[in-house]
Order: C-alpha cells, then structure tokens, then sequence
C-alpha cells in the first residue's frame, strides 16, 4: 500500500536518525571496547559498507552482550537486505535489552510483523508503542490506524469467506491479459479488454495491441471473443468499458488520442450489432486535463461513475460521477464524497443493476495490502455507507483491481494473475459470500407501438420505487424498433409508466416478488392509444387499504404522472371511474367505489387542474375486466380508470 509505506518510511528515517548517540540503559554500563567496535560499525554503515558493519557489530555484540545499539544496527542491515525475519529478531533483541532509548522501534517492528503475517506479534507491538510517550500526534494517529489494520487482517485471515474461483477458459482467456468489463443486462453480451503482443520496435521492446472484444454465448459455453471495430476509425489503448442499460451505447477509456483532453479521456460509440459506431469523445464538461478512466454506467440510465485524478478531490484517484440532464448532456462531475474516497487512490467503480450496491478498489480504506475491493450501499437519503472490505482470500497482500457482478447479486467476475490459468491475468468467475452481495434484479424487455398502425414509437419509460417515491430508472424505447430494456429489482414494488406526446400513458405495477436462481425475465408489449374521446387508461398504481377511500401514499407517483398528463394536454376533459370486486353488498360497493374516485379528483384539484375539467363516479362491481372467482380476478376488477369524455 503506497500510502502506507510512505508512513513506513518515515518512522524509520527517524529512528535511524536516532541510532548515532551512545544511547545506554540506565542499568548497564556499556564496554568501552564495545562502543568502540560500534563506532567502526557505524562509520561503515554510513559508507553503504555493510559487510564491515555488520562484521563490527557481531563483535560489538560479543563483546558486551547486553549492548542494544548493535541490535539495532543490525537490524537496520538485516532490513537493507530485505532479511524480514532476521530483522524482526535484531530488533526484538534490542528492545528486550534497552526498551527505553528507541521510542519508535516497537512500530517499526509492528510494521515488520505485520508485513510477516504475524498479526498477534503487529497488534502487541502497536499497543505497547502506543502505551508509552508519543509526542507527534501524526505519529500517533499513523499507529493508531496500523492497530486497525492489523487486527483487521487478523480477522480476516482467521475468518476466510468462501471464494471458489472457476477459470471461463480458454475460449475467453488467451495467453496474454484478459481483463472483464461489463455484462449487457440481459447476459447476452460480455465486453472484455485483450492484450495482445503484436511485434517489437527497433529496440526490441514490445508492441502491445489493448483493444476491446465482445463474447456472447453459446449452447454449452461462451463464444470466441469477437474484436470491436469503430465505423469512423481504427483504436488502439483502448478498454475499461461498460455497456449502457439499454444495451444501446458502449462507454470506455481511450488514451492519447488526437482529440483528447488529458492522458486518457472516457468516450462513448452506439452499438450497432457486432460493431460499434463513431467514437465519440464526452467532452471537456466529463473529461480533464488529468486522467479519467474505468466508466461505469447506472441502470438509473442518468449516472456516469468513473475514476479520475483530476483537481478537487481527495487525493490522488477519486471516484467521480456525471449526470444526465434532462436533454441529454452530462453535467459537471461531482466527487462522490469522503465516505468513498480518501487521500490514497480509489479507482474501478462498479455500479450494480440495483443502482445502490457500489464495488471498487482502494487503498486507502483498511485492508490487506495493495488495492483491496471494496463495498458500500446508497441509502434511501442517497448516502453511502462506510465501505465494507470484501475479505480474504477475495482481497490478498496483491492488488485487486476490479470487480463485476451479474444482475443476480451473486455471480462475480474478476480478472487475476495470482490464480492458476491460460497466461499473464485471466477472467474468474466466482461466488459473492452473503454479505457482498447486492439485491437480484431482473430485467423488462418491452416494445412500443401505436395500437391504431402498429407502427413502432419512440417514449419516455419511467419506473418508479414505490417505497421510496424516487425515479429508479428512466429510458427510452428505440426509435425505428420501438424496444427497450430496463432493469427490475425483484425486491421492492415498482411503478411502471410509459408516455408520449398525443397518446395515453401506459400504467402498469410490478409488485415485490421471491428472488428465483432463474432470470424472470418480464416481456412485455406496450399499446399506446391515440388521444381522443372515449379512450381509457387504468391507473395501475393507485392503492387504497381494504375497505377504505384514503389514497395510500404509494399513489402519489401514479398521481404525479396523471396531473403531468392532464396539464400537458389542457383541452381535455375527463372523468374518473372507481370498480370493486363482487365481495360485500351491492350498496356497499357502490358507495365505496364512488368515495374513492372522488378521492381521486378531490387530489386532481388540490394539484391545481380545474374542477370542470373533472367528473367522477363509482360502478361497485357492474363492470368487471376478469372473473371475480380468483384472488388475481378479483384484484384486476379492484381499479380507478381514467376516461376521455371530450377533447375542446
């Protein structure tokens, strides 16, 4: 961990600072032949002639056993050599002779224990540094922290999470660097970044070809990595890619291109098939003079999430993130804040279909060495929580860069060069342990037309969390095929509305359902209705409790989109109808059913459309949709409908 070393360093430049004085146990007297042999000893090691001080130092030793410095010094040797253990033993020798005069050498052999692996050897060490007189405070806060790391690795070599990696093979992995990069939401499509050596310069070195591949499945296994191609021009140093949610646009990292901003921007090109379009660079709203890769694309269809170095953040890479506006241009990137970012570097962001589970890597939060994998959830108020390390042996002492995961929450892909494999980092696929994991989402693959022409149509799709009331995603169905995909987590309910100028908006509810192993995928074709007198809509997605008139407040989205309707279309007038079932009396019924569509208008005006623009009436149960001898067919009947009366 680059930031932990520099800390490293600076305890030992002091306390080998702290070796030249004669430093003596106030119990011992040193041996006068002894302090000489360790003068020699030091004015070699000073000459970098550490055979000689070493040499120096063992006859020191002899000569007065209980003389600490030449301990000291040799561990200084010891640690030059990179003989850690050797090391650790020189220093420990020291302290036990003369615990008072090096102040600073019970962290330093924490630091060195802990690099062991002996975590109970780090933690003691740290506790007794801490113990005694520390007069920087920024060296206290420093073991303060290396404590926290130590007893953490310790938990988390004694408490292992479950990690069985499975090579995709070498249909997917080559010989070279195999990196994952994004899963289309459907799985259909896997982007990945290649390495290929091509060839060597004139000086021999090599010439390295990064590009992007696409792989799709096959009957029993995945495809042969197929290499994109760009309809405007040849790219090379390109990767990191993410596919957008509606499986229409690639956005990726290129670096030193011609119309650049900074060392490497992030850019975007439409899929088109096996291809992909024009690139397109995103500008100097998104990119910098600094560096800015690894994007990652919500299924929000709004936030761009991707790691740059650039003025304003933390401290080194940051995770940064882009909006859409509402014509569809980014927005100013905002750092995503010090509960994710920290002096050191975070860097991969990964998104989850579920818009609120974020992975990446750090090094700058608690962990076991190098870059580790992180993850932190995005509350209900938009915060993050305090990043969860993803444990070991997911997380080693090496670097770990990136993470993926499927849209089950489960299934995670990881590129690595520490396992077993084809050659150089290879692709894994591995399972999440149950804390990691993130909230299974499934998909809606749906097509919009007009139901007069059958003639495909570009809209506006809206699927609302209902427990929140917030926007989860937003999208639009293509223009020219009139599809669309978009993300459905399976564990809350979810309001779906589809709307364009001059039609009907299209109301449909997704109530929470059981997390299954297989994808249940909704498919859905959408018949949008012409505007015009006689029309109907149900609202699918008002709700009362049993019994009751009161609008629950998991109507207020269905309510906001009707009021947006009416104003948008002010020559319209319109009347709301309240249906039953067929359970209770005739009367009851009657008078139940009118009580809540008056509700309904009684909210229509307090939202500010005019009162004689509305009508309302209850029909009870005289006109059911299904058969009311089922739980299903009786929750169908159970509606409010909105009926065109004239057009002015």
């Amino acid at each position: 961990m680059h930031s932990r070393l520099m800390k490293y360093r600076f305890f030992v430049f002091i306390f080998i600072s702290f070796l030249f004085p004669h430093s003596t146990y106030a119990q011992h007297q040193v041996n006068k032949r002894a302090l000489k042999l360790q003068e020699l000893a030091l004015t070699h090691f000073r000459q970098n002639d550490t055979t000689n001080a070493k040499a120096f130092a063992i006859k020191a030793i002899a000569k007065d056993s209980l003389y600490a410095n030449p301990w000291v010094l040799l561990g200084n040797i010891y640690e030059m050599q990179g003989r850690n253990h050797k090391t650790v033993e020189a220093y420990r020798q020291a302290l036990k002779l003369d615990p008072i005069n090096f102040p600073d050498l019970n962290y330093v052999v924490g630091e060195l224990e802990l690099h062991l692996k002996n975590f109970d050897g780090a933690i003691s060490q740290f506790v007794t540094y801490l113990s005694g007189e520390i007069k920087s405070k920024d060296k206290q806060n420093i073991a303060e922290q290396s404590l926290s790391i130590a007893r953490f690795r310790k938990f988390a070599y004694d408490n292992p999470v479950d990690f069985k990696a499975v090579n995709l093979g070498n249909r997917i992995n080559s010989s070279g660097d195999d990196y994952f990069n994004s899963m289309s939401i459907d799985q259909q499509s896997i982007y990945v970044t290649i390495k290929k050596m091509i060839g060597a310069d004139t000086e021999g070195s090599p010439i390295i070809n990064e590009n992007l591949y696409i792989v799709t499945p096959g009957d029993t296994a995945w495809n042969e990595p197929r290499l994109l191609t760009f309809a405007d021009k040849p790219l090379n140093g390109i990767g990191a890619a993410s596919i957008s949610p509606n499986n229409r646009y690639l956005f990726f990292t290129a670096c030193y291109q011609d119309d650049g901003q900074g060392s490497c921007d992030l850019y975007y090109a439409k899929i088109e098939g096996d291809k992909l379009g024009d690139s397109r660079n995103l500008g100097v709203i998104v990119n910098s003079s600094a560096w800015e890769s690894q994007p990652c694309f919500s299924t929000d269809g709004r936030t761009l999430f991707f790691a740059s170095n650039r003025n304003g953040g933390f401290g080194g890479s940051d995770i940064w993130t882009s909006q859409l506006d509402e014509n569809g241009n980014f927005l100013p990137p905002q750092n995503l804040g010090s509960t994710i970012n920290t002096t050191a570097d975070e860097m991969s962001p990964f998104i989850h279909a579920d818009a609120r589970s974020l992975y990446f890597s750090s090094t700058g939060h608690i962990g076991l060495g190098g870059f580790d994998l992180f993850m932190s959830r995005k509350s209900n108020n938009k915060n993050w929580s305090k990043p969860t390390n993803l444990g070991y042996p997911v997380n080693t002492e090496n670097d770990e860069i990136a993470l993926s995961i499927s849209v089950d929450g489960v299934t995670a892909f990881i590129s690595s060069d520490q396992l077993e494999g084809e050659g150089g980092f290879d692709i894994y696929q591995f399972e999440l342990s149950e804390p990691m994991r993130s909230d299974p989402v499934t998909y809606i693959d749906g097509y919009v037309f007009d139901v007069e022409t059958g003639k495909s149509l570009a809209a506006d799709i809206d699927l609302i969390d209902l427990s929140t009331k917030q926007q989860f995603t937003y999208t639009q169905s293509e223009l020219g095929t009139g599809k669309f995909l978009v993300a459905l987590p399976i564990k809350e309910m979810f309001a779906f509305n589809v709307s364009k100028p001059g039609y009907l908006f299209f109301s449909a509810h997704f109530p929470i359902r059981k997390p299954s192993t297989k994808m249940n995928t909704v498919k859905i074709d959408i018949p949008l209705i012409p505007i015009k007198a006689g029309e109907t809509i149900i609202l699918k997605n008002l709700f009362f409790d049993t019994d009751q008139y009161q609008l629950m407040e998991t109507s207020y989205p269905e309510l906001s989109r009707l009021v947006l309707f009416l104003a948008d279309n002010p020559n319209l007038k319109v009347e709301i109808s309240g249906h039953t079932d067929n359970v209770g009396s005739r009367e009851y019924n009657q008078q139940l059913s009118d009580k809540r569509a008056k509700s309904v208008v009684d909210h229509l005006i307090l939202e500010g459309i005019e009162k004689d623009r509305l009508q309302f009436k209850g029909v009870g149960f005289d006109e059911p949709i299904n058969a009311n001898e089922t739980d299903e067919g009786r929750a169908n009947n159970r509606r409010t409908e909105v009926k065109i009366l004239s057009i002015n």
